[in-house]
């Protein structure tokens, strides 16, 4: 063996140590999902940096009941949607139709972000994008899954560098994020409802 690998007893402990933020990696990625993607393209597009505020506001929000959906999978063994319809029966089969209509604005705006680049209507990609959701779904294994799912959120890093070449002025960017406002008109409202649609989402929950 040579000198310089790691002992085998390293080698256990870094991949043990890696198994524990997989599944939190995973989960974190989920929720940067094309809905969101498309939605806070809009957003800025109608209101610029005026709801940056909002954006600041709903992390402490996302991390309270990411941890309290956690716990309630710690103490009942079973993830928040079954834990629902075993506390409160078929009423909590509506849950079910969450994932549904996000895997649903998922197809299209994964539609709508291919159309972009390849000029074909958005409507040809969404069966295709389908099919092979159903496909990994229903015959692929998590585990195997997950091994590239934890590298995919590396991808993000390019926003740090778009952020940079979007030259943005720097003065607003931090005035509309650390000095909240809001007035009662149609893109404001509706990119709030939009951001924390999207940003707080029942099926990563």
């Amino acid at each position: 063996m040579d000198k310089q690998d790691p002992p085998l007893s390293e080698k256990k402990s870094l991949e043990r140590w890696w198994k524990v933020p997989g599944p939190g990696i995973v989960l974190g990625a989920s929720d940067n999902d094309p809905t969101t993607v498309a939605s806070l393209a809009v957003i800025g597009s109608t209101t610029v940096y005026a709801l940056g505020w909002l954006v600041l506001l709903i992390i402490p929000m996302l991390s309270v009941v990411q941890a309290v959906s956690a716990q309630v999978g710690i103490v009942t063994k079973a993830g928040l949607e079954a834990a629902v319809r075993r506390r409160y029966g078929p009423s909590g089969h509506c849950l079910r139709c969450f994932p549904l209509v996000t895997l649903a604005a998922d197809l299209e705006g994964g539609g709508a972000a291919l159309s972009l680049m390849i000029r074909i209507d958005y409507r040809w990609f969404v069966i295709p994008l389908a099919a092979s959701t159903g496909v990994v779904l229903i015959l692929g294994n998590y585990k195997k899954i997950e091994r590239i799912l934890i590298y995919l959120p590396l991808v993000f890093l390019s926003y740090v560098a778009a952020m940079f070449m979007a030259r943005p002025h720097w003065s607003d960017v931090l005035r509309n994020s650390f000095i909240p406002h809001f007035s009662f008109t149609e893109p404001m409202v509706t990119g709030a409802i939009a951001l924390l649609g999207t940003t707080l989402t029942a099926y990563a929950y």
